[in-house]
């Protein structure tokens, strides 16, 4: 029988069956409540659930693609999109016709595809750009019980298809509790839907723009994650950047989600030295040539830092020589290249060396064949820093100018001095250092001593604003050495060196995936090479005497101490006053920005009470940092921004 059009005089029957089915007395269901609800009201539930009650009517008589001012939504949303493939689900039309594809789609040239509603359920649009994909399949369903069969489907049709594959749509189906809102565990379907996801070969993209995509129920109690893109290796490889977003939710329950692939836009990028070029044959003698070729007079640390900006023609060098030996890995030439085994295997060390260091992944060496799985890494690092939004002091920006004003002023009204009167130490006790230690800090610098703090540095750590890693020093030693230890030396004697040389990137590092709000980045700070390796120097010599003047309840961040022992402590002095029934104080101090708020003129201070020498504390005033006056760099909202997910 159908019931199309009769839907409201079917609710309101089946609400007064509801009542006439119930208990006898309202007594009775106080003293008594079921303990399991029947079928009928479990169906009943489901259908209020799902009725909106926008108007008198109680259900819009124009749902889905009927409503033309939903169509004028959905092609707002496509037309600012610029999408190349749009997905419409739960269409609600029978019979679609060319001018309602029109009515939601832009452009001359559309293609399109549907599957027809079955009733007022259901139904699938597709509409493309024929200039962009050639043909489209469609094939619709993931409901109740059939879902079995769908996941099987879909695992037979991958047994065929060896190109790139991207599945997207509503799945009805969540992969962890977070994914769900108020979902209290993990669940059958939950563990299902993740091996079904690894059975296929596919991968499920971090979604940006919030957890959920779909909200329903009564009051949008209900709240899920069914909408999703899936994509294969084969999918990530032949596009460079791949991102899905949730947009704002206009005329359905579910978010639509737009998929991005093909790279993401940035500005300018910074030169960054490339690690592979430390296995060209003959690189050291070039870079010895080029190093001893330039003439620059004046103090060591002013010579190191022009030869930098000059050696920087690495970059033109490695655009007309280096990157011709990358086309030896083309498909096309692969079979000449294994005429010369070795030189193949050169050239494949040269980019698995180069996707490692992109890649950050420090744990596993180059050598083993890993080239596919840093370039993931290198991509998966990428989707996670990149920007297209974020939210500072409550005010959504996506504008390329807004984002770079107002992050830039937010971080610089953070990290200055507001100049307001802090309390005086005097009359603190603290902790001396005798005077052998202080005066053990301040002897020359030896060479020994720089090349053991050289050699201790990760060379694939991502560089500061010279471009430099530290595998390069170390590679370029023997070349480089009398201009380090003349820097040094000039330290040792002025406490000061070239400014240039302590610029600093400060990089927004995500504190979860799909942070949007300022606050949920993590500013961590990129210096350049050379301030990296003073630094460490003076960081192992502050090291030996920390534990002569830092407190014996400090138990982080001092060489010999464990953090985990003050978490230990504090919860058996908890334990301890709330079984004495002692009262007191708990105090939570927030540190979030401790070290950002730090005022350098207090540190030394500090210091002076501590013991530390007048050349110590010359030295420390020397090389701490100063705020510049535009210092904010990150590499996501496509331009002069460098987010790093180190």
């Amino acid at each position: 029988m159908p019931v199309e059009g009769h839907e409201v005089e079917i609710l309101e029957l089946l609400s007064k069956l509801k009542l006439r089915t119930g208990s006898n007395s309202l007594g009775k269901r106080r003293k008594k409540k079921k303990s399991c609800s029947t079928r009928f009201e479990r169906e009943l539930k489901r259908l209020e659930c799902s009725v909106s009650y926008k108007g008198t009517s109680g259900i819009s008589k124009r749902s889905g693609l009927n409503d033309c001012d939903k169509r004028k939504l959905i092609k707002g949303v496509v037309r600012n999109q610029k999408a190349d493939l749009v997905c419409l689900l739960e269409t609600k039309v029978k019979d679609i016709s060319t001018q309602l594809v029109k009515s939601v789609g832009v452009g001359r040239f559309l293609n399109w595809a549907s599957v027809d509603a079955r009733g007022m359920a259901g139904g699938l649009l597709l509409i493309w750009d024929n200039r962009v994909l050639e043909n489209l399949e469609v094939e619709s369903g993931v409901i109740g019980s059939e879902k079995e069969d769908f996941w099987e489907e879909l695992g037979a049709i991958r047994g065929l298809w060896e190109d790139p594959w991207c599945i997207g749509g509503d799945f009805n189906a969540v992969r962890y509790p977070e994914e769900r809102r108020n979902a209290p565990r993990l669940t059958a379907d939950m563990r299902r839907f993740s091996e079904v996801i690894g059975e296929l070969g596919l991968r499920d993209i971090p979604l940006a723009g919030g957890p959920f995509t779909w909200i329903g129920g009564l009051n949008s109690q209900a709240a899920s994650r069914l909408d999703r893109f899936l994509i294969s290796d084969q999918w990530e490889d032949h596009f460079s950047a791949i991102s899905q977003s949730a947009l704002p939710r206009l005329v359905s329950d579910h978010s639509p989600i737009i998929l991005e692939a093909g790279g993401f836009s940035s500005g300018k990028s910074p030169f960054c030295f490339e690690n592979m070029w430390l296995k060209i044959d003959g690189f050291k003698d070039l870079v010895k040539n080029w190093w001893n070729g330039y003439s620059v007079e004046g103090y060591n640390n002013h010579c190191i830092a022009e030869k930098l900006k000059a050696l920087k023609d690495l970059k033109k060098w490695n655009k007309e020589v280096a990157k011709e030996n990358e086309n030896a890995l083309t498909p096309e030439d692969l079979e000449a290249k294994n005429l010369d085994l070795e030189e193949y295997k050169k050239w494949a060390l040269l980019e698995e060396t180069s996707w490692r260091q992109k890649s950050r992944e420090i744990w596993l060496r180059e050598g083993d064949n890993n080239t596919k799985y840093f370039h993931k890494m290198a991509n998966a690092r990428a989707r996670r820093n990149f920007l297209s939004k974020i939210k500072v002091n409550g005010v959504n920006l996506s504008s390329l100018a807004e984002i770079k004003e107002d992050v830039c002023n937010a971080y610089q009204t953070l990290l200055s001095d507001p100049g307001d009167w802090r309390p005086s130490i005097n009359g603190l006790n603290f902790k001396e250092l005798g005077e052998g230690l202080a005066n053990s800090l301040e002897v020359m610098f030896s060479e020994e001593e720089i090349f053991a703090a050289l050699s201790s540095f990760c060379g694939d750590k991502a560089p500061g604003p010279d471009g430099f890693t530290m595998a390069f020093w170390l590679f370029c030693w023997d070349v480089v050495k009398p201009e380090i230890l003349g820097l040094f030396r000039e330290f040792y004697l002025h406490g000061t060196f070239q400014r240039s040389l302590n610029s600093t990137f400060l990089l927004l590092i995500p504190k979860k995936e799909g942070t949007e709000d300022l606050k949920d980045f993590r500013p961590i700070s990129l210096v350049g090479s050379v301030y990296k390796l003073l630094a460490k120097v003076l960081a192992n010599r502050l090291k030996t005497v920390m534990g002569e003047v830092i407190s014996d309840s400090q138990h982080a961040f001092v060489h010999g101490r464990q953090i985990l022992d003050a978490v230990l402590i504090a919860n058996e002095a908890l334990d301890s006053r709330l079984k004495d029934n002692i009262p007191g104080l708990l105090l939570k101090m927030d540190i979030e920005k401790a070290f950002d708020h730090v005022n350098w003129n207090f540190l030394m201070e500090v210091m002076s009470k501590m013991g530390f020498g007048h050349r110590w504390i010359n030295w420390i005033n020397g090389v701490a940092p100063r705020l510049p006056s535009r210092s904010l760099s990150m590499e996501a909202p496509r331009a002069s921004f460098v987010a790093l997910g180190d």
